[in-house]
């Protein structure tokens, strides 16, 4: 067979799901290499360890066990499979799909977690890396609030006429603002608002004008994507730094994700040193 029918056989979907699947049998004798054959070898042996692994995967699927021809299908199968993996690496199909070669360094990926696995992260890596961190875990600042809101939607080309007749209205009484104010899902009052919660009500000009403003009076009017805002800040609270304990799972998560990030790199490297790279054109690159 040509290599050019070969590669085009490649790319076929039904190939390139048997190939995947051949894939990630081969990496698995990674994983068993004492169970591992001769990919060259014209033996292949289904032992009894994989017998009761199908059967016991056939049970938990089916909830029954598997007659003579329903085991003898599974053991069909399974040799199917070791077929188009040897023919698969005979052919060396591996060394021109993509896909092939993408599933195959995911899995290596695995078989180095499970070569080095990790301990628990100390209460001394969460307390660094939240030192490190710590405007990761900080509690937001947050506002609270009273407006008005004048609609673009309703008022048009009115619009800042509009509002600059609230505006005096509010400050002749700035506690009779109850129904001044457009319709709007958010209300007149907003309470506790963080940054990202403006940002994703109102957009971020609009936030960036309300976290600066100071508290008391009404403001001028605030443009935001829907129209302007007459907005009187009510109540204040700063940002502040959290504990290992307050910042909880979500900090554990982290550590563990950037701990495996290193074990992982550290484990490439040494893999790396198993060869020389050479980069075309580049001289000098070779290491």
């Amino acid at each position: 067979m040509k290599l050019s029918r070969l590669r085009t056989v490649a790319r076929e979907p039904l190939m390139q799901f048997l190939l995947a699947g051949a894939v990630l049998l081969g990496a698995n004798r990674l994983l068993s290499p004492a169970q591992a054959e001769d990919p060259g070898s014209d033996r292949i042996t289904v032992s009894q360890p994989m017998l009761a692994a199908m059967r016991a995967s056939f049970i938990q699927a089916s909830g029954h066990e598997p007659d003579r021809a329903e085991m003898q299908a599974l053991i069909d199968r399974r040799v199917d499979a070791e077929v188009l993996y040897r023919e698969a690496l005979r052919l060396g199909l591996h060394l021109e799909d993509v896909i092939v070669r993408r599933e195959m360094e995911r899995k290596m990926r695995f078989v180095i977690e499970d070569l080095d696995p990790l301990p628990e992260p100390t209460s001394d890596d969460l307390q660094r890396w939240l030192d490190t961190h710590a405007e990761q875990y900080a509690e937001p600042a947050t506002v609270s609030f009273d407006h008005v809101f004048v609609s673009r939607a309703r008022h048009a080309v009115q619009l800042p006429f509009v509002a600059a007749e609230r505006l005096a209205s509010l400050r002749a009484q700035p506690d009779a603002f109850a129904g001044l104010s457009d319709p709007l899902p958010a209300g007149a009052k907003v309470i506790d608002a963080d940054r990202q919660r403006l940002e994703k009500d109102f957009g971020r000009p609009f936030a960036d004008a309300v976290l600066g403003l100071p508290q008391g009076p009404w403001s001028e009017p605030l443009q935001s994507s829907l129209g302007l805002h007459l907005v009187r800040i009510t109540g204040q609270r700063a940002g502040r730094a959290v504990s290992v304990e307050q910042a909880g799972k979500r900090l554990v998560v982290d550590v563990r994700a950037a701990q495996r990030e290193a074990a992982n790199r550290r484990a490439l490297e040494r893999l790396r040193e198993r060869y020389r790279v050479e980069v075309a054109g580049e001289p000098g690159t070779a290491s």
